[in-house]
């Protein structure tokens, strides 16, 4: 990761949105006893708006990976 990069552009990291800390490590040792399993759809670039309608109406069954 480029300090220069990062400078230049005005980049903020500030971590995860998702919980605390403590939420985490939770979430983390759920996971290792019974990995979490999510459903991934590969669509190319062309669908990405049809996919985006799809998650905003909440029916999507999962993540989608673009692929392009």
């Amino acid at each position: 990761l480029s300090q220069e990069w990062l400078a230049s552009t005005g980049v903020r990291i500030t971590g995860a949105s998702v919980g605390t800390r403590a939420q985490m490590a939770e979430l983390m040792a759920l996971h290792a006893k019974q990995p979490l399993v999510a459903e991934i759809t590969k669509i190319p670039l062309e669908e990405v708006s049809g996919a985006l309608a799809s998650l905003d109406r909440g029916e999507a069954a999962g993540r989608y990976c673009v692929e392009f």
